[in-house]
């Protein structure tokens, strides 16, 4: 028997659910009751009723839907037939059979092959509890997908800021020999050779590299930006160099660049590492070349909804558009491009990760990034960042004089790392420190332990120890040997700029702390200030 229809069950019309749903059901008055009785139930439903399976799949591609009704008479209205076409779709979508004839083994197998619900049309008040109920089931679904998302977002996270961190050490180890090599390569050569301009460019190419590091650090949460007032059009032009040598000749390239100076506070290499991903990823939407412009500008206004999203752009804002004719992005694409790991490309070409670094760093920054695009049309990539006004220029100070070598001044060298040892030891030689140079603390700390047969040991007037050493920390080596030689001086040097304990030590052994990449230079300057005192 059908259940009479309850008068009192009357819904809250200002409070109806909107819901969309595909019917299949060959006749037009099961389809109008069971509207009837999810608007019972507090549903506004928006519908189609189709009589044939085949017209489903193209529903299906077209419109976005919340549930499927299905009756089930086979062969002409087969619900597992249906079930299979909803699971081989792009969406989510629950079904519920809505059956004629109803059977017990009919029942049973529909929910086993993985039908959400089975209603016989005779117990059709049902029908709004269990669309709510699936409804709300599907919804928790999603969420929880959510959450297992972000989940594994959060790791690849942590995944980068372990990589990034491990890896800086050892990149940076390189560039300080690349940046010693240069120092020795500009002593080595005259004035006015004509190899100091490609030297120059080696150089530039080198700080260029010491942002990749810089920014990936950044972006994983590793280490903080190190913000400065600074001109971003200068800030352009030195990018604009490498990027002249670095894409193909088949891409022209256009720069906007006002003539006058722009202040921004950024870190300036992220910035740069900013202008070089964009310009990469411009360039391969131009696989068969085409046009690259790059212009910055100022703009004095900004609107509420932008000011919603980017609470710092305030007031005055640099602009920097990046746009190229290329291949363009399609809607689906175009709403992923800044995410982590995303990537049209094969696993060879590229990671994913360089647009997902500019959102990082310009949000960082307080700023705001988006993209317009479609295919075959191109793309532009526009950034705002909070503009500042030039800093006051602190008087310059006079230059410090150059500080001698004390007479028969030693220094010990504690780095693992034969070739930036070897260059600290070529540095500090040749401007008349006594050096020594080993690769680990236990023989460090055999050179300056006290001797047996007279209880004395080598003693050093600078201790030099890089922070990761292969047999112990260096900071605890270096405790230990200015423990014993008391009148030593120390200095940590470090290859990464995310170590956390690493400033608490340094304070504790009144140590300073040179971060790698550096140059010669500015290391034997620190060697000869800790010697003088």
């Amino acid at each position: 028997m059908t259940k009479a229809i309850d008068s009192n069950r009357r819904p809250d019309l200002a409070a109806l659910e909107p819901v969309r749903l595909i019917i299949l059901e060959h006749n037009p008055d099961d389809a109008e009751r069971s509207i009837h009785e999810l608007r019972l139930e507090g549903f506004d439903p928006e519908y189609r009723r189709i009589e044939t399976l085949s017209e489903l799949p193209e529903l299906l591609r077209s419109e976005e839907w919340d549930i499927v009704l299905s009756d089930h008479t086979p062969p002409e209205f087969d619900a597992l037939a249906a079930l299979a076409l909803l699971r081989g779709s792009e969406q989510e979508i629950p079904l519920v059979v809505v059956a004629g004839c109803s059977d017990e083994e009919s029942e049973v197998n529909c929910l086993r092959q993985g039908v959400d619900d089975f209603i016989a049309k005779d117990h059709l008040y049902r029908l709004g509890s269990v669309t709510r109920h699936v409804l709300e089931k599907y919804e928790a679904q999603r969420n929880q997908y959510s959450l297992q998302q972000q989940l594994l977002q959060s790791q690849k996270m942590e995944v980068i800021g372990t990589l990034a961190g491990g890896l800086a050490h050892d990149f940076n180890n390189l560039l300080t020999v690349i940046f010693g090599g240069l120092n020795l390569a500009r002593i080595a050569l005259p004035a006015d050779s004509s190899a100091m301009k490609h030297l120059d460019m080696v150089e530039q190419a080198a700080r260029q590299a010491v942002g990749i590091t810089s920014s990936m650090l950044t972006f994983s949460q590793k280490a903080p930006a190190e913000k400065t007032s600074a001109d971003i059009c200068a800030l352009c032009r030195d990018v604009q160099d490498i990027l002249r040598r670095l894409l193909p000749a088949s891409i022209t390239q256009s720069w906007r660049i006002p003539d006058e100076p722009i202040f921004a506070r950024v870190d300036p290499t992220q910035i740069q590492q900013v202008l070089m991903n964009l310009a990469v990823n411009a360039r391969d939407a131009l696989p068969d070349g085409g046009h690259l412009t790059v212009e910055f500008s100022v703009s004095t206004e900004v609107s509420a909804e932008l000011r919603a999203l980017a609470p710092s752009l305030t007031g005055p804002t640099v602009c920097l558009k990046v746009t190229d004719d290329g291949i363009g992005m399609d809607a689906e694409t175009r709403s992923r491009v800044f995410d982590p790991f995303f990537s049209t490309k094969s696993r060879e070409q590229g990671t994913g990760l360089g647009l997902a670094v500019v959102r990082g760093i310009v949000r960082d920054h307080g700023g705001w990034c988006e993209v317009v695009s479609d295919p075959g049309e191109g793309a532009k990539f526009t950034l705002l960042l909070p503009r500042v006004e030039q800093d006051q220029a602190a008087p310059a100070a006079e230059s410090e004089e150059r500080l001698s070598v004390p007479r028969g001044a030693r220094v010990l060298i504690i780095e693992d790392d034969e070739q930036v040892r070897s260059l600290m030891i070529s540095a500090l030689r040749g401007i008349g420190f006594d050096v020594d140079g080993f690769g680990d603390c236990q023989t460090a700390g055999c050179r300056t332990s006290p001797k047996e047969h007279d209880g004395i040991g080598e003693t050093f007037d600078v201790v030099v120890a890089d922070v990761e050493l292969p047999d112990a920390r260096g900071t605890v080596c270096l405790r230990n040997i200015l423990n014993s030689n008391p009148s030593s001086r120390g200095l940590i040097i470090a290859g990464r700029t995310d170590d956390k304990e690493l400033p608490a030590e340094a304070q504790q052994l009144s140590c300073p702390v040179l971060y790698k990449p550096f140059g010669m230079a500015d290391f034997a300057e620190a060697v000869k200030k800790l010697a003088h005192e």
